[in-house]
């Protein structure tokens, strides 16, 4: 598993980004459903006076979650990864990408929203909050 999700950030990253880079995929949290929540440590990218972080997440769904994507894709979505910045100061988030997989983890289709992108703010205590606690806290050390 580990080296799949390996694989699957360099081929994400080698098509956004000029060059590969080491992977650090951190679990985060696994949900009551069983859905597992991964954020990679190294795309922490604080912004300005650092409040605003930029991070690559990866979400592995145990069930089909199509409800995430706020589009049809006309096949049951088993993973997803995003490119994500938050607020850190009233933890609000913006999707900027989003890399839906079937369930043999192959790309469905592929989003950029760039600035555009759903901006919300998860619930307290939800999977989606307990991610961005974990991003803030990592760079507020």
């Amino acid at each position: 598993m580990k080296k799949f999700l390996q694989l699957l950030t360099i081929s994400c990253l080698l098509s956004v980004a000029p060059a590969a880079r080491a992977v650090e995929w951190v679990q985060v949290v696994v949900n009551q459903v069983g859905d597992k929540f991964f954020v990679d440590r190294d795309t922490l990218d604080p912004k300005g006076n650092g409040d605003i972080v930029w991070f690559w997440e990866h979400r592995e769904f145990l069930q089909p979650n199509n409800a995430f994507l706020e589009e049809d894709i006309g096949q049951p979505l088993y993973a997803v990864t995003v490119y994500r910045s938050v607020d850190c100061t009233n933890y609000s988030e913006r999707q900027r990408q989003i890399i839906a997989y079937d369930r043999e983890k192959r790309v469905i289709r592929r989003f950029n929203y760039g600035d555009t992108g759903r901006l919300y703010r998860p619930m307290n205590g939800s999977s989606s909050a307990q991610v961005l606690e974990y991003v803030c806290k990592q760079v507020s050390q």
